[in-house]
């Protein structure tokens, strides 16, 4: 994997272990066999115990909303910042503008796409009526084909006294796919490690419900057993890194759970679990 993606799983890793048990393991040196072995798991670490040394083994892995949505979503950062200018703002109005997902592709000179849109809007906002509406903004000479149409849903509500423009994304999800794409690329390399406890530790956004990936995780049980030689399974609620990570178990009706803050662990504290 690239070298900055590489150095950010190690730094979640590091984190996890710093606050997990109590920080039972944070003084463990950690290893990292897929460094040095192909189909080796990210992370292990071990500890020697009056009973003889225990060791963990874990896989760390990205669950999306659909797979390649971090991607998407750094290259739509983009389009996001034309909600900076104010004079799109339209008194007593509330714009929702949705551009779809993957509307910027390889083969297509993106910047150009982000200006012409931009001037789109420049010229078409203010005829948006209340409502819902579908709009098309088309773009011409700005790569591989002649015109690009860019499909966009728009929202205009009624806000007396308030004014402002929210550029989102649409498109298709499916939560379901990425943890089965997770589960091809991570699963083996874990159950196949001698260690007393296999974790896998599922990277995941505010987007995406832990209770949802649990549930498709459920759905895979029974096709793919080896699911049942991982011990533990973990989040890492990542939106915030690294100033914040939130790492959550799901036990039963409870969460078990510790914050990261600033590099430093947190207290496990107990919350009731959300249906």
């Amino acid at each position: 994997m690239p070298a900055p993606q590489r150095d950010r799983d190690e730094d979640i890793i590091k984190m996890f272990f710093s606050g997990y048990e109590d920080g039972l393991w944070a003084s463990s040196e950690i290893e990292w066999p897929d460094k040095t072995e192909d189909g080796a798991v990210d992370a292990f670490i071990k500890r020697p115990t009056p009973t003889g040394t225990v060791s963990i083994a874990l896989e760390l892995t990205l669950v999306e909303l659909f797979i390649g949505d971090r991607a998407d979503f750094a290259k739509f950062k983009r389009i996001l910042s034309i909600e900076n200018d104010d004079s799109l703002r339209m008194p007593d109005r509330t714009i929702f503008i949705n551009v779809k997902r993957d509307t910027l592709q390889k083969g297509y000179r993106w910047d150009d796409i982000v200006n012409e849109l931009h001037q789109w809007l420049k010229s078409n906002i203010a005829l948006f009526p209340d409502g819902e509406t579908y709009q098309v903004c088309r773009i011409s000479n700005v790569g591989k084909q002649p015109s690009l149409d860019l499909a966009l849903q728009v929202k205009v509500i009624a806000t007396p006294g308030n004014n402002c423009i929210l550029i989102r994304r649409y498109g298709d999800v499916d939560l379901g796919k990425s943890v089965n794409k997770s589960r091809a690329d991570k699963l083996p390399k874990l159950v196949n490690t001698a260690a007393s406890k296999r974790i896998l530790l599922f990277e995941r956004d505010f987007h995406t419900s832990e209770q949802h990936i649990l549930g498709e995780i459920e759905k895979l049980k029974p096709t793919y057993p080896k699911l049942n030689g991982v011990d533990e399974i973990w989040f890492a609620e990542t939106a915030y890194y690294p100033t914040h990570i939130r790492f959550n178990r799901h036990v039963g009706t409870t969460i078990d759970n510790f914050d990261i803050l600033d590099g430093k662990p947190w207290p496990n504290i107990e919350v009731q679990a959300h249906s």
